[in-house]
């Protein structure tokens, strides 16, 4: 995208596809729209306001919340946009078990954590008991070196991923 006029250079397949199918967000003439009543001066003013480091700007995305990556391109007027939506189908996940030394177990579990899902709502989709369930937790917790969900988040949000 160009910085000043919001022209749409290229798209790749994914980007194209959310742009042909979001009612929030669209190209028109060869420029980028958003719906929202005052989104595209607030990311006029974040481009505006980007220096040479990566920064994140979130917008609302067909009635959920997502945030777009602007990262200058060094040289030119032109910034790399990627939007990340929110939804846990949407990621993948690097091998965080080995980084970790965790089982599988506990990576599957502690992932779907990170996800967003509750112990009772891992436990289930798992088909293991709420206590198996914590004990992977408390495992998991001690070496990956954290000791809330806060922490986990931090930990592990680097290696997952939007798809």
């Amino acid at each position: 995208m160009h910085r000043e006029t919001l022209e749409v250079c290229d798209a790749n397949t994914q980007g194209g596809a959310l742009l042909g199918r979001s009612r929030s967000l669209s190209v028109v003439n060869g420029r980028l729209a958003m719906a929202q009543k005052g989104a595209i001066e607030r990311l006029r003013v974040a481009l505006r306001d980007l220096d040479a480091t990566p920064q994140a700007h979130a917008i609302e995305l067909d009635g959920d919340h997502a945030v777009m990556r602007l990262e200058p391109m060094a040289g030119s007027e032109m910034v790399s946009v990627l939007v990340i939506t929110q939804s846990p189908e949407t990621h993948i996940w690097a091998d965080t078990g080995s980084v970790f030394g965790l089982t599988p177990a506990e990576d599957r579990l502690v992932r779907q954590l990170v996800d967003g899902y509750n112990i009772d709502e891992v436990a289930e989709r798992l088909k293991i008991s709420v206590e198996t369930a914590r004990t992977h937790v408390r495992r998991a917790y001690l070496k990956i070196g954290v000791s809330s969900r806060e922490q986990l988040f931090a930990a592990l949000s680097p290696f997952r991923l939007p798809a």
